[in-house]
């Protein structure tokens, strides 16, 4: 059956994530790797994809420690095309640009769709940047759908998303950010509930809107967060009254893929070497 796969390649979910979509065409997210090394990042690209070429980037808007070596990844599947989001007052870090060049880039508004046959792909952003450490950052979401005329099923991609206006987003396009399963930055566990507009506000109602039925928790690089818990413990109450499953809690001693066909989100783990995981 053909389907639509997304391959986890930081292990703590929010720093990089790689598409193969129905059509074939790949499709890259992210701007920074945390768990796993740079040239183990490389490494796990070539496990996946074994050469060719990467079709599209789209950045995750910030810059955080750990930032991307782009040229290592470009060296070996050069980058054709980027994906960027419309908006006003952006800034885009000088490191990304400078790896852009003149290459060509995909303006999306928020209600786009790039389609790659029965793989549909969205990013959700705020139309502004807000002041974050290193700039007037825009924080970017992935959202990857698999449609078919049996069904369709999507996945969420928070990446570094405390900044991003969910309820606007939910009021624009409520059906179009449902997602069967939202995959969470370990190093982020809530940031989700933060939404921002006019004012920062506390809120889980865009988690009902979404709706998802499983949530990948990214492993945790660094010191403990207490709000781990907390947030397995309130994504379990979203899973469980959506009738799905139990929390996934990454672990670094593995990989993580998960397989969309129309029907259900299907996990696939491969193990890490444990002397590689940082």
């Amino acid at each position: 059956m053909a389907s639509t796969q997304v391959h986890i390649i930081d292990p703590c979910g929010g720093g990089l994530i790689l598409v193969q979509c129905e059509d074939g065409s790949r499709v890259l997210y992210g701007s920074n790797v945390s768990a796993a090394g740079q040239q183990e990042v490389v490494q796990r690209i070539f496990e996946v994809l074994e050469d060719g070429k990467i079709d599209y980037f789209v950045h995750s808007g910030v810059e955080v420690d750990g930032k991307l070596d782009y040229a290592a990844i470009d060296e070996f599947f050069p980058i054709k095309a980027f994906v960027e989001l419309a908006g006003q007052d952006i800034q885009l870090p000088p490191s990304y640009l400078a790896f852009r060049g003149s290459r060509p880039v995909e303006m999306l508004e928020p209600d786009d769709v790039l389609g790659f046959g029965a793989t549909n792909i969205r990013v959700f952003g705020a139309q502004t940047g807000r002041p974050m450490p290193g700039g007037v950052w825009r924080p970017i979401a992935l959202h990857v759908a698999h449609e078919t005329e049996a069904g369709t099923n999507a996945l969420l991609a928070l990446g570094h998303t405390g900044g991003l206006d969910w309820l606007a987003i939910e009021k624009e396009l409520a059906e179009e950010m449902k997602a069967d399963c939202l995959v969470v930055n370990g190093n982020l566990p809530l940031d989700i509930v933060i939404t921002t507009g006019d004012r920062v506000e506390v809120s889980i109602d865009h988690l009902r809107a979404i709706g998802p039925k499983t949530v990948v928790m990214g492993a945790e690089h660094g010191s403990k967060n207490p709000l781990r818990k907390a947030a397995i413990d309130l994504y379990g109450c979203f899973t469980r009254d959506n009738g799905g499953d139990p929390v996934l809690d990454m672990k670094k001693d593995s990989w993580l893929a998960l397989k969309l066909d129309g029907q259900k989100v299907k996990t696939e783990t491969e193990p890490r070497a444990l002397g590689m995981a940082a």
